[in-house]
């Protein structure tokens, strides 16, 4: 993670907000909520680093809706977490439903993280 914020060159700015954090393109900042726990904080930022990624790579594309947005965020926080998670885990032992408990994430995750890990090969040794 530290990697891709040095490398787009984002700045992180904790601050007591409502809500759990966002990305300001104009400025190239995420700004996390101070109040959530590390592990919340950590999500916060990948899904924001997931819009600003997103951003970069739209080459002048125009995503046509909030929700196409928030899913291509979230897509990448789920990748970004399973490959960690599979530094520590086994892929022989991965399983959606432990993952997404381990992490706190929604089982409403469960389909797209299913995707994310058969389109990415991500337990492919």
């Amino acid at each position: 993670m530290k990697e891709l914020i040095e490398e787009l060159g984002i700045k992180i700015i904790e601050e007591k907000i409502k809500g759990k954090g966002y990305y300001l393109p104009d400025i190239n900042c995420i700004v996390v909520n101070s109040d959530l726990k590390d592990e919340i904080k950590k999500e916060v930022i990948l899904h924001e680093l997931g819009h600003a990624a997103k951003t970069r790579n739209l080459d002048k594309k125009v995503i046509h809706s909030v929700g196409q947005a928030e899913e291509q965020a979230n897509a990448f926080m789920i990748e970004e977490t399973v490959k960690e998670y599979l530094t520590e885990t086994e892929p022989e032992d991965f399983s959606t439903v432990r993952f997404l408990e381990q992490f706190g994430l929604p089982t409403s995750f469960e389909w797209l993280t299913k995707k994310i890990v058969s389109e990415k090969g991500l337990l492919r040794r």
